[in-house]
């Protein structure tokens, strides 16, 4: 079906028979002839985009807390079980990288994997006596 030159562009709801348009249940404009229906295919697309935004978006808030113990070495990193996590850039973080290298700390955090390395977003943290 040909569309109407001045509707390019425009959404079904700036069509001027617009309101007789939700009176009839119809998916055309009755003064355009112009059908609104794009197929499931878009449909399934529009779909799929909205869910993979949703969970990009919420999985960070679902992050769970893990604590580890390790020991923080020269390069601002920690060192627990033999795995080694970078500090995320937060004011809790530095204050642990800075100020307690070479001890043995308890950290309380979120996990996320940046670039094939773990990184921890310190939300707490104690020394552990040796």
């Amino acid at each position: 079906m040909a569309k109407h030159p001045k509707m390019l562009g425009k959404s079904l709801m700036d069509c001027p028979g617009f309101p007789s348009l939700l009176q009839t249940n119809s998916r055309s404009c009755p003064v355009h002839k112009q059908d609104f229906n794009h197929g499931p295919a878009v449909n399934f697309l529009s779909l799929l985009c909205f869910s993979v935004t949703f969970w990009v978006f919420l999985c960070p808030v679902f992050a769970a807390e893990i604590t580890i113990v390790g020991k923080v070495n020269y390069s601002y990193q920690i060192m627990a079980d033999d795995q080694i996590y970078e500090v995320a850039n937060t004011a809790m973080g530095d204050d642990l990288v800075m100020n307690y290298i070479a001890k043995k700390v308890e950290v309380t955090g979120t996990v996320e994997e940046k670039g094939g390395m773990k990184v921890i977003t310190v939300k707490s943290f104690k020394v552990v006596p040796k």
